[in-house]
């Protein structure tokens, strides 16, 4: 009896191993399939958009090149007013 339990168990745990690796398998082809639609279905921004968010990241660029460049300039000015030479 105990035999026979340990036996089917051991059928059981082979057949569960051998199905896992099956998995594996499909599971590496299935995910390049599933990686492929989901690019089909991106939906890209119209051009106006694009350049309209374009032309705001330019906008902010400018801005903080200002910002850090006035920072800049004001620690240059403490600086030399104080004594410290760079």
């Amino acid at each position: 009896m105990k035999q026979d339990a340990k036996a089917q168990k051991a059928a059981q745990k082979a057949q569960a191993k051998a199905e896992k690796a099956n998995n594996k398998n499909k599971a590496k082809s299935s995910t390049m399939r599933n990686w492929v639609k989901e690019i089909k279905r991106i939906v890209w921004p119209k051009s106006s958009k694009a350049w309209k968010w374009f032309w705001i990241t330019i906008a902010f660029l400018i801005v903080m090149g200002l910002f850090c460049f006035l920072i800049t300039l004001g620690f240059t000015s403490l600086w030399n007013s104080v004594g410290i030479k760079a």
